[in-house]
């Protein structure tokens, strides 16, 4: 299993990558930065700001923790304090794990690290490990489909080798199940068109930083 520890610079508060191509900024902040963010502020008007970071900051240390939970598993290592029991039993099922928590770049000007690159059903597959506090819905993580084929994308660059599907894997905690949504080819390519749209979206709102 390969693993590779990204670099971080951060430009004005955005997380960039330092990559052999120069410094990129990552896939995440790329999405962030050129997101709707409608939703998300009407969400924060009415629990109130306060109330808004508590649940944000509490959200990102589960993910966190999920994160290390799955590392370690796939590294053979006993949890004592083992969460999302669910998703950790479908690491354990995976086929081959080629690489886990892998820093890749791209020349077109990005950057990230793919949570997990493995054998799905007998197919090499781009998987990108989510927690949320409730069900999700296709039509609510769309981002989470774009970050799954930029990071497709640098991995065919750098290894010259096909992948041919991806699969969001969304950890849901309102009833602590495993919420799978795979995507094929077609949804790759589809996914992959949308995000260089975003890319250049970004690069229009910061043109300095390529």
């Amino acid at each position: 299993m390969q693993t590779r520890t990204a670099t971080h610079v951060f430009l004005e508060g955005r997380r960039h990558h330092d990559t052999r191509f120069g410094i990129y900024p990552g896939v995440t902040t790329i999405l962030n930065a050129t997101a709707n963010k409608y939703g998300l502020e009407k969400w924060k008007q009415t629990v109130g700001h306060a109330e808004a970071e508590r649940i944000s900051q509490e959200s990102r240390q589960f993910g966190d923790l999920v994160h290390n939970n799955i590392q370690s598993t796939i590294e053979g290592k006993v949890i004592n304090d083992c969460v999302a029991a669910p998703l950790m039993e479908f690491v354990r099922s995976l086929e081959q794990v080629v690489a886990c928590e892998f820093a890749v770049s791209h020349p077109a000007g990005f950057a990230g690290s793919v949570d997990c690159l493995a054998v799905v059903d007998g197919v090499l597959t781009v998987i990108d490990w989510k927690t949320s506090r409730k069900r999700k819905v296709k039509s609510q993580i769309k981002d989470y489909f774009l970050q799954v084929a930029a990071y497709r994308a640098c991995y065919e660059f750098e290894f010259k080798e096909n992948v041919r599907s991806g699969l969001v894997c969304v950890f849901n905690r309102a009833d602590n199940r495993l919420q799978k949504f795979p995507m094929s080819q077609d949804d790759l390519s589809d996914a992959w068109s949308a995000f260089q749209k975003r890319l250049q979206m970004y690069y229009e709102l910061y043109p300095m930083e390529f």
